[in-house]
Protein backbone atom coordinates (compact mmCIF):
# COMPACT_ATOMS: atom_id res chain seq x y z
CA UNK A 1 0.00 0.00 0.00
CA UNK A 2 1.30 3.46 -0.78
CA UNK A 3 1.82 5.97 1.78
CA UNK A 4 -0.99 8.83 1.86
CA UNK A 5 -0.01 12.13 -0.05
CA UNK A 6 -1.07 13.79 3.14
CA UNK A 7 1.56 14.94 5.64
CA UNK A 8 1.62 12.71 8.25
CA UNK A 9 1.96 14.20 11.74
CA UNK A 10 2.20 11.37 14.21
CA UNK A 11 3.87 7.90 14.14
CA UNK A 12 2.01 5.21 15.34
CA UNK A 13 4.43 4.67 17.81
CA UNK A 14 3.87 8.11 19.13
CA UNK A 15 -0.39 7.29 19.04
CA UNK A 16 0.34 4.16 21.32
CA UNK A 17 3.00 6.41 23.57
CA UNK A 18 -0.58 9.07 23.88
CA UNK A 19 -2.88 5.81 24.48
CA UNK A 20 -0.25 4.90 27.66
CA UNK A 21 -0.72 8.43 28.75
CA UNK A 22 -4.47 8.43 28.49
CA UNK A 23 -4.56 5.01 30.71
CA UNK A 24 -2.62 6.57 32.68
CA UNK A 25 -4.39 9.84 33.24
CA UNK A 26 -7.76 7.18 33.68
CA UNK A 27 -5.44 5.25 36.71
CA UNK A 28 -4.65 8.97 38.36
CA UNK A 29 -8.51 9.80 38.35
CA UNK A 30 -10.36 6.58 39.55
CA UNK A 31 -7.77 6.73 42.08
CA UNK A 32 -9.09 10.29 43.20
CA UNK A 33 -12.12 8.96 42.66
CA UNK A 34 -11.71 6.16 45.54
CA UNK A 35 -9.71 8.42 47.76
CA UNK A 36 -13.28 10.64 47.61
CA UNK A 37 -14.62 7.76 49.61
CA UNK A 38 -17.50 6.64 47.28
CA UNK A 39 -20.37 4.76 48.57
CA UNK A 40 -19.78 0.76 48.40
CA UNK A 41 -21.09 -0.15 45.24
CA UNK A 42 -19.35 2.83 44.05
CA UNK A 43 -16.65 1.98 45.21
CA UNK A 44 -16.37 -1.66 43.22
CA UNK A 45 -16.98 -0.10 40.15
CA UNK A 46 -14.25 2.70 40.37
CA UNK A 47 -12.20 -0.39 41.79
CA UNK A 48 -13.18 -2.11 38.42
CA UNK A 49 -12.34 0.42 36.27
CA UNK A 50 -8.70 1.27 38.01
CA UNK A 51 -7.89 -2.41 37.64
CA UNK A 52 -9.45 -2.35 33.85
CA UNK A 53 -6.64 0.77 32.83
CA UNK A 54 -3.58 -1.03 34.26
CA UNK A 55 -4.66 -4.26 32.40
CA UNK A 56 -4.69 -1.68 29.63
CA UNK A 57 -1.52 0.21 29.67
CA UNK A 58 -0.16 -3.51 29.92
CA UNK A 59 -1.72 -3.93 26.78
CA UNK A 60 -0.69 -0.86 24.92
CA UNK A 61 3.05 -1.06 26.66
CA UNK A 62 2.72 -4.42 24.80
CA UNK A 63 2.03 -3.12 21.09
CA UNK A 64 4.22 -0.49 21.77
CA UNK A 65 7.26 -2.40 21.98
CA UNK A 66 6.57 -4.06 18.07
CA UNK A 67 7.24 -0.26 16.95
CA UNK A 68 9.86 1.34 15.57
CA UNK A 69 11.39 4.41 17.70
CA UNK A 70 12.05 6.56 15.01
CA UNK A 71 10.63 10.19 15.53
CA UNK A 72 9.85 12.98 13.33
CA UNK A 73 12.33 15.84 13.93
CA UNK A 74 11.04 18.43 16.19
CA UNK A 75 11.99 22.16 15.68
CA UNK A 76 12.47 22.87 19.61
CA UNK A 77 13.63 19.61 22.24
CA UNK A 78 10.61 18.63 23.91
CA UNK A 79 7.89 19.96 21.13
CA UNK A 80 6.30 16.52 20.46
CA UNK A 81 5.63 15.44 24.23
CA UNK A 82 4.73 19.12 24.67
CA UNK A 83 2.06 18.21 21.74
CA UNK A 84 1.06 15.41 22.90
CA UNK A 85 0.28 16.36 26.85
CA UNK A 86 -1.94 19.30 25.42
CA UNK A 87 -3.94 17.26 22.98
CA UNK A 88 -4.42 14.54 24.98
CA UNK A 89 -5.59 16.39 27.82
CA UNK A 90 -7.93 18.65 26.04
CA UNK A 91 -9.15 15.58 24.18
CA UNK A 92 -9.96 12.94 26.29
CA UNK A 93 -9.52 13.17 29.92
CA UNK A 94 -10.70 15.42 33.09
CA UNK A 95 -7.96 16.37 35.59
CA UNK A 96 -7.85 14.03 39.13
CA UNK A 97 -8.80 16.93 40.85
CA UNK A 98 -12.04 17.65 38.59
CA UNK A 99 -12.52 13.72 38.92
CA UNK A 100 -12.55 14.07 42.84
CA UNK A 101 -15.35 17.18 42.92
CA UNK A 102 -17.36 14.86 40.35
CA UNK A 103 -16.53 11.34 42.42
CA UNK A 104 -18.06 13.19 45.36
CA UNK A 105 -21.67 13.33 43.29
CA UNK A 106 -21.79 9.66 42.20
CA UNK A 107 -24.92 8.45 43.60
CA UNK A 108 -24.49 4.57 42.11
CA UNK A 109 -22.95 2.08 39.78
CA UNK A 110 -24.67 3.29 37.44
CA UNK A 111 -22.90 6.66 37.73
CA UNK A 112 -19.61 5.29 37.88
CA UNK A 113 -20.31 3.14 35.02
CA UNK A 114 -21.51 6.07 33.48
CA UNK A 115 -17.95 7.89 33.59
CA UNK A 116 -16.15 4.71 32.58
CA UNK A 117 -18.54 4.70 29.30
CA UNK A 118 -17.54 8.39 28.61
CA UNK A 119 -13.84 8.01 28.74
CA UNK A 120 -13.81 5.03 26.38
CA UNK A 121 -16.46 6.79 24.13
CA UNK A 122 -14.33 9.96 23.85
CA UNK A 123 -10.60 7.33 23.27
CA UNK A 124 -12.53 5.83 20.69
CA UNK A 125 -13.15 9.21 18.93
CA UNK A 126 -9.69 10.81 19.71
CA UNK A 127 -8.08 7.31 17.92
CA UNK A 128 -10.44 7.50 15.42
CA UNK A 129 -9.15 10.60 14.36
CA UNK A 130 -5.21 9.87 15.42
CA UNK A 131 -5.52 7.38 13.15
CA UNK A 132 -5.81 10.23 10.13
CA UNK A 133 -3.07 11.63 11.56
CA UNK A 134 0.04 8.56 10.96
CA UNK A 135 1.31 7.05 8.35
CA UNK A 136 -1.20 4.28 5.86
CA UNK A 137 1.03 1.91 6.99
CA UNK A 138 0.93 2.44 10.14
CA UNK A 139 -2.85 2.67 10.66
CA UNK A 140 -3.31 -0.62 11.36
CA UNK A 141 -1.76 -0.19 14.52
CA UNK A 142 -3.99 2.47 15.63
CA UNK A 143 -7.22 0.16 14.57
CA UNK A 144 -6.31 -2.27 17.28
CA UNK A 145 -6.11 0.01 20.21
CA UNK A 146 -9.44 0.89 18.97
CA UNK A 147 -10.32 -2.36 18.89
CA UNK A 148 -8.96 -2.60 22.76
CA UNK A 149 -11.12 0.95 23.63
CA UNK A 150 -14.58 -0.72 21.87
CA UNK A 151 -13.47 -3.98 24.32
CA UNK A 152 -13.51 -1.98 27.38
CA UNK A 153 -16.65 -0.38 26.07
CA UNK A 154 -18.12 -3.36 26.08
CA UNK A 155 -17.00 -4.61 29.26
CA UNK A 156 -18.38 -1.62 30.78
CA UNK A 157 -21.67 -2.37 29.22
CA UNK A 158 -21.58 -5.83 30.32
CA UNK A 159 -20.80 -4.76 33.89
CA UNK A 160 -24.04 -2.53 33.73
CA UNK A 161 -26.17 -5.40 32.68
CA UNK A 162 -24.79 -7.01 35.61
CA UNK A 163 -25.45 -4.62 38.53
CA UNK A 164 -29.21 -4.31 36.87
CA UNK A 165 -29.82 -8.14 37.29
CA UNK A 166 -28.64 -7.77 41.10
Amino acid sequence: MAESTSKSTFRADEVLDMAIRIENQGVIFYEACLAADPATGVKLVFQYLLDQEHEHISTFEEMRQHLSDYRLPESYAGETESYMKSFVNEKVFITAEKGVLEAEHVADPFEAIDYGLEFENRSIIFYQEMKKLVPESEREAIEKVIDQERDHKRKLESLHREISKQ
